[in-house]
């Protein structure tokens, strides 16, 4: 697999790995419950889908428009700022969507989430790259 293909492909972990920690609490029973830690993940995991999903599709065809015509270095650099684009992206979507409801302030704050949990996926995409190009499944 080439890296561009990988970085399209990479575009999925904060989709897929929330879908995974949901699995995992669902099968052991601690699925949104409080008394143990994959408990709130599994709520952390839907709050990220729930809140920040419909945004991050959206802004995944953005990116992949953008990124067509750049090269790899390009792409690399890119990746480091992407949590803070998408942190404006995701809160407009979010005050958007509260207005109406009366509780802006509380919803940009929950957007400021977007910026933690962006560089969390952008690390381990950063990571897996590493471990895949080391594994020679990825080439230049």
């Amino acid at each position: 697999m080439t890296r561009k293909r990988w970085y399209h492909c990479s575009l999925l972990i904060p989709l897929v790995v929330p879908l995974l920690v949901m699995l995992a609490a669902k099968l052991t029973g601690t699925f949104l419950k409080s008394n143990s830690l994959l408990g709130w993940f599994s709520l952390a995991a839907l709050l990220q889908l729930v809140l920040g999903g419909f945004q991050y599709v959206l802004f995944v065809f953005f990116v992949m428009g953008w990124g067509r015509e750049k090269t790899m270095k390009q792409i690399e650099r890119a990746s480091w700022v992407m949590p803070l684009w998408f942190w404006p992206w995701c809160t407009l979507w979010l005050l958007l969507l509260t207005t109406f409801m009366g509780r802006v302030h509380f919803f940009i704050m929950i957007g400021l989430f977007a910026i933690p949990y962006g560089y969390f996926y952008v690390l381990l995409a950063h990571t897996l790259t590493w471990l895949l190009k080391k594994s020679r499944l990825i080439v230049d």
